[in-house]
């Protein structure tokens, strides 16, 4: 009995902390915006030409 009581007990805070660590991680919903230098350095080169 008191087996079954702690696996329980260790489901519920594996459970709360699971909930808690997705709460908190926001790499999911961070869109992520690379800036290529070469391209930047061409439009600026290929809007100077114009």
């Amino acid at each position: 009995m008191v087996l079954i009581g702690s696996l329980v007990l260790a489901l519920i805070a594996w459970g709360g902390v699971e909930m808690f660590g997705e709460s908190t991680d926001n790499d999911a919903a961070t869109q992520v915006q690379e800036i290529i230098p070469a391209a930047k350095d061409a439009v600026k080169a290929l809007s100077a030409t114009t």
